[in-house]
């Protein structure tokens, strides 16, 4: 139940990195930095990175560190690959876990049972899916959405968060990296627009800062904090776009 819980939180992180990526989609028309974002964010094939991740929210705190790495268009209908391994946790029982993916397969690799799930991508929704009545529904409370009103484009990405989100240039910094490297930032904040916010939404509050690498533009922060739902932040501490990562990361040798 705590490692599920765990995967939820560490969900919620990454689908708040993505949100932070999108909103840069948001600003490319205004300002070239971001239009480079966009292109960057566009054209990547495959990428590494190591990501610092914390959460403190009422219900419960949380921090850790994972390396990914992730491939686009492996699988036979264009599914990406990806690789996610826990360097550290604040939950134990995370320490060490595995996550992998060919397109197609899906291996999850839990060292403190000694145990490998092994199933494909349909298999592992539908396992995940039969599992939610486990948690409170609170968890799951999330809207519905029309798959044909998704953007198909960074540009109707724009369109779309443009409607709830005002964005705004906030400095710049240094960002510490692994091994102490320094990465020259630029500082971004989206501040949503309440009287466009759905209503859950506007009660929580809150703003998301952003932090873009100074020589690409490439997303390597995301904060969300001053809302009533607790505090959220996800920060790359190292990453690589477009390194050709090889095919055989994608892959896992069970133990014995």
């Amino acid at each position: 139940m705590k490692r599920n819980r765990y995967f939820i939180s560490l969900g919620a992180l990454l689908a708040l990195f993505a949100l932070g990526a999108v909103v840069i989609l948001a600003r490319a028309s205004a300002d070239d930095m971001l239009q480079q974002a966009a292109r960057l964010l566009a054209d990547a094939q495959d990428g590494h990175a190591i990501v610092e991740v914390q959460i403190d929210t009422p219900q419960e705190s949380a921090n850790g560190k994972v390396e990914v790495w992730g491939r686009r268009d492996a699988g036979a209908q264009g599914e990406p690959a990806f690789r996610i391994e826990v360097l550290e946790s604040s939950k134990a029982e995370a320490i060490g876990m595995v996550a992998v993916g060919d397109g197609d397969q899906v291996w999850i690799w839990n060292p403190q049972k000694n145990t490998v799930y092994v199933g494909t991508r349909d298999e592992l929704k539908a396992r995940m899916a039969e599992h939610r009545e486990e948690f409170d529904p609170a968890d799951f409370d999330h809207p519905e959405f029309n798959k044909e009103e998704m953007p198909q484009s960074p540009e109707e990405a724009a369109a779309k968060l443009l409607e709830y989100f005002t964005a705004e240039r906030n400095g710049s910094d240094v960002l510490i990296g692994e091994g102490g490297d320094e990465t020259a930032v630029e500082r971004l904040r989206l501040i949503p627009i309440p009287e466009q916010m759905p209503e859950e939404f506007r009660a929580n509050g809150g703003l998301l800062n952003l932090l873009l690498r100074s020589s690409d533009s490439a997303l390597m922060s995301a904060e969300y904090s001053g809302g009533a739902v607790g505090y959220a932040k996800a920060t790359a501490t190292l990453l690589e776009l477009d390194i050709d990562v090889p095919p055989e990361t994608f892959s896992f040798d069970i133990p014995q």
